[in-house]
Parts: C-alpha cells; structure tokens; sequence
C-alpha cells in the first residue's frame, strides 16, 4: 500500500484548472488507458492537498542529502516546481553552495525537444508556453550529470509517469547512450502506486525522493 501523504488537505476552487499535456498536444496516440487514468487521478489527489508546504521542501532535502552522494564537480538538473510539485529548490540551493552547477530544463514544444541550461541565481527565468518558468537563451546550454526528474506517480521499481510528452523519457534516454547520467525522481509520497505499466520507451529512475523516504540505491 502507497505511504499516506502527510500533505495538509485544502479544497480548489477550480478542478477543471488541473494541469496536464494531453497526448493530442504532441500529436501522440493515447498511452495505455491506464496511465492515463493513474496520471489524472494522481494530479487530482495532488491538487487536493497543500503540496507545496514548506515543510516538504525541507523535509525532502533532508532525505535527498541523507540518502544521495551527488559526484564531484557534477552538473545537476533541477527543475522549477509547477502546479502542486515537490519544490526541489532547497536541494538545488544546497548543492550551489556545495559548488556543483545547477541547471534547469528548456522545452522546445515544436520540436518536441528538451535541453539543459545552467542557471545562476541573478540569472532572469522566463515563463514558456505551459507558464513554467525556464532559462532565457541567452544561458549556456550543459549536459547534465545528475537529473532531479519531476514525477507525477511513481511506483517501488522506480517507473515513472510525467504529463504525457516524453520530454524526460526521451532525454534521459539520449543523456544514457552517451553519458553516465543519475536520474532521481522528485515526487511527494502520496504519488506512489501500486505498479505502473512499463512501455518499451520509458526510462526508469535511478532512485526516487519523497518527502519520508528514498527507493533504491545508488
């Protein structure tokens, strides 16, 4: 059974505001009918809970540091917490100080392409076509080391579901053909399931951080 979200509950205003990219946007077929049940149930459940509570953040870097040894001179991906994510911003903070470059993701929606930029914090973010906040390209493009993955479920083998547009999957999967890349998943507790389908073109996590715990090893 999937660990109870320790999350406070709140009620939207506005269901319907609930985000996630629908297949038709990338002109994709539909995925399994059962990801795309588990995707908008899990979005719902994580709408309606307090998901973005400080505590979590400090809570979830607290087992990131515990858990994790990020390797020397490393450039880590972090990513810009939207709509009820897991605020990985504490941990991305921590390891500037450490010394490790930090990078954030950069959508290109028409060609269905994703790529790093490193990001300093005078740095200015600019918000894309989805309201997600990325690097002007203006910043210097970089090929990340260690990925924190947003997650929107995930299950104990460490398979993954995001919005639908295999942003993730895709570059993780060129990043794994050429590097020796960590990918650890970022997600709140209440997002794990039972078991996630598995498709020929998913890439599964290294590990998984929630807020309580971290699922494998590395």
């Amino acid at each position: 059974m999937a660990p109870t979200c320790l999350c406070r509950p709140w009620r939207s205003a506005n269901r319907r505001s609930m985000w996630f990219l629908p297949p038709s946007f990338f002109g994709m077929g539909m995925s399994t009918d059962s990801k795309s049940q588990i995707r908008a149930s899990i979005i719902a459940k994580r709408a309606a809970f307090d998901c973005q509570s400080k505590d979590n953040a400090f809570m979830l870097a607290s087992v990131f540091f515990e858990n994790i040894k990020i390797p020397d001179k490393a450039v880590v991906a972090s990513y810009c917490a939207f709509r009820n994510e897991i605020d990985p911003s504490i941990i991305a903070a921590r390891l500037r100080e450490k010394g490790y470059r930090i990078a954030l993701p950069a959508i290109d929606f028409k060609l269905r392409k994703m790529e790093f930029r490193l990001y300093d914090l005078q740095d200015e973010l600019i918000k894309n076509k989805m309201g997600i906040l990325e690097p002007s390209k203006d910043a210097t493009a970089a090929v990340p080391d260690v990925l924190l993955v947003p997650v929107v479920a995930f299950d104990k083998k460490l398979q993954r579901i995001g919005y639908g547009g295999g942003f993730y999957d895709r570059h993780i999967k060129m990043l794994r053909n050429e590097n020796n890349v960590l990918a650890i998943g970022i997600a709140h507790s209440c997002q794990e399931v039972e078991h996630i389908p598995s498709e020929p073109h998913d890439e599964a996590m290294d590990c998984i951080v929630t807020e309580i715990n971290c699922i494998g090893r590395i």
